[in-house]
């Protein structure tokens, strides 16, 4: 099974319709950075398996109407996936299911906004993904940018350079892990965009996610009130609405086009962190956020 990580899939390699691209990129940095704030302010004595969980049965519930609409109305056929796309739904829902757990981690254990940042450094590692999958050889400019933005990601995690054994918080390594994790997913994304409908890609990575995250959540199970099954159910929702973001902003303009667009979420968390949590970003949090949208933007400059 191979992974076609060009963008020779996107629905337009071009920019027919950049202020939708822009719009839509916007958009679902915006929520996916709201989305986390919820853990933070009101799952912290609770297992990330079960914050996550509950993000995907969310997301699940939320979209169920619309699959009732579709079966109502005689559109029976749009629940159904591309025959030969299931097993790429499946994985890159297993990809999602670790990039939210490994955020949530993160976000648990190191300020929001430097979590953010070091997610942004995602793509570099779907350069890296293109470059194992496909064969490519990177250029001196790729290989450049790469260690521009893994630096950024180093200097935001803020490591303890006094203790060695510290160097990295859990925080820092689990951001880590969603970045490796969501540059694996937009890979597969790339590749299946224009192959299924926006509502086959949403529904999958809810329907999957649920599956394959209701063991462990349920093993590590916290009792909970009315309120925070609400709050985190929503979470499902604005997940849903951040993934019809990505998805439209491909359909919309080119990835290279959008790419630098991506980074503005590292500002928009910052925001939302400041307004709902209090926590003020420090110097190493700019100067690695500098390091990785500079690195991003060499790197996707060299793609084009």
């Amino acid at each position: 099974m191979r992974i076609d990580a060009s963008t020779a899939h996107l629905a337009t390699t071009a920019n027919p319709r950049p202020l939708q691209g822009i719009a839509w990129t916007l958009q679902a940095s915006a929520t996916y950075g709201l989305l986390f704030i919820f853990p933070n302010l009101w799952g912290e004595q609770m297992s990330p398996w079960q914050l996550a969980w509950f993000r995907f049965l969310g997301g699940l519930v939320s979209i169920l109407p619309l699959a009732v609409w579709f079966a109502a109305t005689g559109q029976a056929k749009r629940l159904l996936p591309t025959p030969g796309l299931i097993g790429w739904h499946a994985l890159r829902s297993a990809f999602g299911v670790a990039t939210f757990t490994c955020s949530v981690v993160a976000i648990l254990h190191i300020d929001q906004a430097n979590a953010s940042a070091i997610t942004m450094t995602s793509g570099v590692f779907t350069v890296a993904m293109a470059i194992v999958l496909l064969g490519e050889r990177p250029s001196a400019m790729v290989l450049l940018a790469g260690l521009i933005a893994l630096a950024g990601g180093v200097v935001a995690a803020e490591p303890n350079f006094a203790q060695v054994n510290q160097f990295l918080s859990v925080g820092a390594l689990a951001a880590f892990g969603a970045a490796f994790t969501l540059g694996i997913q937009f890979t597969i994304l790339k590749f299946i965009t224009d192959r299924d409908s926006t509502f086959i890609l949403v529904v999958t990575m809810s329907f999957f996610g649920t599956i394959y995250l209701a063991p462990m959540a349920f093993l590590n199970w916290t009792p909970m009130s009315w309120f925070q099954v609400v709050v985190f159910l929503s979470m499902g929702l604005l997940a849903n609405i951040g993934q019809l973001g990505n998805v439209m902003a491909f359909r919309n303009a080119s990835a290279s086009f959008i790419a630098p667009v991506k980074y503005t979420g590292i500002v928009m968390t910052t925001i939302w962190a400041f307004l709902f949590l209090g926590q003020v970003p420090t110097l190493m949090f700019w100067i690695g956020a500098g390091l990785i949208t500079v690195g991003g933007l060499l790197l996707t400059r060299s793609r084009q």
